[in-house]
């Protein structure tokens, strides 16, 4: 479970939709968790859904980390934001809330998965809290994303500006969430190699 505690901050964060080090990011979280469900072998029940579903998104952010680069490398998005199309900007947007949504649902069919195998865990009130934490954090994910969307489309630029402050506002408390979650997973992965130690006794 090393791993999956590893890969759950690096799943979850979220930086600009243009920069690929954002897909890097979500990269390297579906490997960690990849390589954590594997290091599980079968002792999770139901797994190999979840297995398979990263093994795609893996494949997909190597793709969007490679495809963005390069968008950068033609277009330098950061610098030259209006001679970027509208069309292109939209195609970045959604892909970036592809990348985002399931990155979340990963994390949640994660949360689901765990649940599922609470007889593997001594104490599951760790479990109930994480379990709480992720419901904020999803919220926060979409605020975040939403102001950013609207940031990025609306031609008005002080009405833009309020949803940018909104977009800062909402990152930040996306990351003390993102701090909080990965606290409470290594406590339910602690909680976890304890368990396993005893019944092993």
């Amino acid at each position: 479970m090393n791993f999956l505690v590893l890969g759950t901050p690096f799943l979850l964060f979220m930086l600009n939709y243009d920069w690929p080090v954002s897909y890097l990011i979500k990269l390297v979280g579906a490997v960690l968790i990849l390589v954590g469900l594997i290091e599980l072998k079968n002792d999770l029940k139901d797994q190999d859904k979840l297995k398979t579903l990263t093994v795609c998104y893996t494949i997909v952010c190597g793709a969007s980390t490679a495809g963005t680069f390069v968008l950068r490398m033609i277009v330098d998005m950061g610098n030259k934001v209006e001679a970027v199309p509208l069309a292109a900007k939209l195609i970045c947007l959604i892909l970036w809330a592809a990348a985002v949504l399931v990155s979340v649902y990963i994390m949640d069919m994660l949360y689901k998965l765990l649940d599922k195998n609470r007889e593997l865990l001594s104490d599951t009130v760790n479990l109930v809290k994480l379990g709480d934490t992720l419901k904020k954090l999803y919220f926060v994910t979409v605020f975040t994303y939403v102001s950013n969307l609207i940031y990025m489309l609306l031609p008005y630029r002080q009405t833009a500006d309020f949803f940018a402050v909104l977009m800062i506002i909402g990152k930040i408390v996306l990351y003390v969430l993102i701090i909080i979650s990965t606290v409470r997973f290594f406590r339910l992965r602690t909680d976890y190699y304890s368990h396993t130690a005893d019944d092993e006794e």
